[in-house]
C-alpha cells in the first residue's frame, strides 16, 4: 500500500493565477493593483507636488496659499494645473515673480 499526498507543482503567484480559489489567493488582486498602480502613483504625486511647491514658494505670497491647497489636495491634477498655469503666464509675457 502506497500513501501519496498531493505535492504542489507550483507555488506563489502562478498558482493563484491558475487556481484563484486556492487558500491565500482571495485578496491578491487588490494587493497587486495597489502595488502596481498605487505606489508609483503616490511617488509621481509626491514628486510633482514637491516640485510645484518649490516653484510656488518662489512666487509672491498673494495666491500661493490657494495654489498650495490645489496642488496638495488634488493629487497629480493639481500640480499639472499649476504647471499649465505657469506655462500660460510665461507664454503671454507676464511674469509673476516678485
Amino acid at each position: 500500500m502506497v500513501l501519496s499526498a498531493p505535492i504542489p507543482v507550483e507555488s506563489g503567484l502562478s498558482e493563484c493565477v491558475r487556481q484563484p480559489s486556492e487558500m491565500g489567493c482571495e485578496g491578491l488582486d487588490a494587493g497587486l493593483a495597489l502595488l502596481v498602480l498605487g505606489i508609483p502613483g503616490l511617488m509621481v504625486w509626491l514628486i510633482l507636488a514637491g516640485s510645484a511647491t518649490t516653484m510656488i514658494a518662489k512666487q509672491r505670497p498673494t495666491r500661493s496659499a490657494v495654489w498650495l491647497a490645489v496642488v496638495w489636495c488634488l493629487p497629480i491634477v493639481g500640480a499639472l494645473c499649476w504647471f499649465t498655469y505657469r506655462v500660460a503666464t510665461r507664454a503671454c509675457g507676464r511674469t509673476t515673480a516678485g
